[in-house]
């Protein structure tokens, strides 16, 4: 049957004459989360004052957020429940709009605030009173007050209160952040405030009793702080992948919402000059500088192992691209981070420099600390340093270990180089792909190849094989394939990785490389098997053979 065809004019377009169907909806899935939205309304119209519906947004946003932390389909979500709410034509969903508009992300704000007044156009136009809550207009128009801020004597925990009053004088209030400097600068706790005096009076004693002081912040500086803050949060959350216990929980996100809203109305709209990326300022020449100057001194000069001389290297690299802390600022947070959630997931040293490893730690941290700390803050650095050290192997056991460590856990002559392991770990790694890069079969589960030691002679066999039945390459050529990654494992002949780098520099993929090397080993097989007693071709032929390959005529 045909439809009739619809009306010109507005009032086709009007969001509230649109069906309530599902399949408008961008996620469907959470229908029951905006229905439960469109409920509440009047609830939250009943709120007593600005406030409390502030907050009250900012708690119910939080639930989606938790399920969202990095922000995937929050936007779509709130999309949609902007318009559920228009779709109520209620004027308890039109305050609601309104107060997403005021305390929701920016980028919800016009769509929430369009659709609030196009309800009540629509009331209007059809002559509609509506009884709107007394505090509408005061919502997301709380005038900043005094900031402030405080800092451990070590520069890792930061709190800063920044207070708050609406246009009316009613409640006044504010938020508590605190950063985590040796995680990023990121926001790690949050709290609404409705005792700013009580508040900032027990501040400026902790900050008396651990040797520091309550400094007072401008607003520009304290919208910088929260912005970097939250930025933080969201890049990185509270913990590096190798803790997946460590995650928010309702108690961050609830208010989370409304402390980016006021940390917005502490902009005061002038620019300020980008600070560069700490990776910027800490850049390759920085870092060697700083490994060379303390191998140069006293210290450095007295420790003779080999992983004395990695260490530093190893240990800057660890604050600042995985802590994003500067390597010189140490404290009790630092070191905890860098002993749980650095090294257990960066570690990437030969077997041979484990044990060598606590006691280099030991005296790369020791000589930061006499150089960086003042005297009457060492004693505590050094008595955790000596902790996490001690505990270090049992650290690194219940931690999932770097995948790529087999690749290079044998490497023990010459070879702690971090140029030597990397070229050790681009050949192994060719040969051999890391976990979650292999060739699996389709008749069986990826974790079970992913899970086979590429180190250990008999599973490298069975990776191979997997490879070859991934690859539907003939079976009677499994076996020279698992002969060449042996031999490419234990760069044996020498001429081997050379050729096959010439021809991965030709263009032929990884797998057209490795069956032109499987050729070559093949056909001098084939020569030893089919030669006379005593007249079998030598090594020297295969690695003459090998030579040749890849190289322009």
């Amino acid at each position: 049957m045909s439809k009739p065809r619809k009306k010109s004019g507005s009032s086709a377009r009007r969001p509230s004459r649109r069906s309530g169907s599902t399949a408008r909806l961008r996620l469907p899935g959470l229908k029951p989360v905006y229905r439960a939205f469109c409920e509440a309304g009047p609830g939250f119209a009943a709120l007593s004052d600005a406030l409390e519906a502030e907050l009250w947004i900012s708690s119910h946003l939080g639930l989606l957020q938790e399920s969202s932390p990095d922000g995937t389909g929050l936007e779509l979500a709130l999309l949609d429940l902007v318009d559920e709410l228009e779709r109520t034509g209620q004027p308890e969903a039109c305050a609601m709009l309104h107060g997403l508009a005021a305390i929701g992300p920016a980028a919800l704000h016009e769509s929430a605030a369009s659709a609030a007044d196009r309800m009540s156009a629509a009331a209007a136009r059809q002559g509609r009173s509506w009884s709107q809550p007394r505090w509408l207009d005061l919502l997301g128009k709380a005038m900043p007050g005094d900031c402030w801020h405080t800092m451990d004597r070590y520069g890792e925990r930061e709190q800063i209160l920044c207070t708050f009053v609406h246009r009316d004088g009613d409640r006044p209030h504010g938020i508590l952040i605190e950063r985590d400097h040796s995680w990023h600068g990121a926001a790690t706790d949050i709290t609404a405030i409705d005792d700013t005096e009580g508040c900032r009076t027990h501040l400026a004693k902790a900050a008396r009793k651990d040797g520091t002081e309550l400094l007072a912040l401008t607003h520009t500086a304290a919208h910088h702080a929260l912005k970097d803050a939250f930025t933080a949060f969201l890049a990185h959350g509270l913990a590096s992948p190798a803790r997946p216990d460590i995650r928010p929980d309702a108690k961050f996100f609830e208010p989370l919402a409304f402390a980016v809203a006021r940390s917005r109305q502490l902009d005061p709209g002038t620019c300020e000059p980008d600070q560069p990326p700490l990776a910027e300022i800490w850049d390759e020449a920085a870092r060697d500088a700083l490994a060379s100057e303390y191998l140069a001194s006293p210290a450095g000069a007295a420790q003779t192992t080999a992983a004395a001389r990695v260490a530093p290297r190893l240990l800057i690299r660890l604050s600042v691209d995985v802590l994003g802390r500067d390597p010189r600022r140490i404290g009790p947070g630092t070191l905890t981070r860098i002993f749980t959630d650095a090294l257990p997931g960066s570690l990437l040293l030969p077997d041979a420099l484990l044990d060598e490893l606590p006691a280099a730690i030991i005296g790369y941290y020791t000589w930061v600390a006499e150089q960086y700390l003042p005297k009457q803050d060492r004693k505590e650095v050094l008595r955790i340093l000596r902790r996490r050290t001690a505990a270090l192997s049992q650290t690194l056991k219940v931690f999932p270990a770097q995948p790529l460590r087999a690749y290079i856990a044998d490497i023990d002559q010459n070879g702690h180089d971090g140029d030597v392991l990397q070229a050790v770990i681009d050949r192994r790694g060719f040969v051999v792909p890391e976990p979650g890069h292999r060739w699996v079969p389709g008749d069986i589960d990826s974790d079970e190849v992913d899970d086979l030691d590429a180190a250990d002679e008999e599973e490298r066999a069975l990776i191979v094989q997997e490879e070859m039945r991934a690859r539907k390459v003939p079976r009677r050529f499994h076996a020279v394939h698992e002969v060449l990654a042996n031999q490419l494992w234990l760069n044996n002949p020498v001429q081997l990785w050379p050729a096959a780098q010439r021809l991965r520099d030709a263009g032929l993929s990884r797998e057209q490389v490795l069956d032109r090397l499987a050729d070559v080993l093949s056909g001098h097989l084939n020569q030893v098997l089919r030669a006379a007693p005593g007249q079998a071709p030598g090594l020297e032929q295969y690695a003459q053979a090998l030579e040749t390959l890849g190289r322009r005529t």
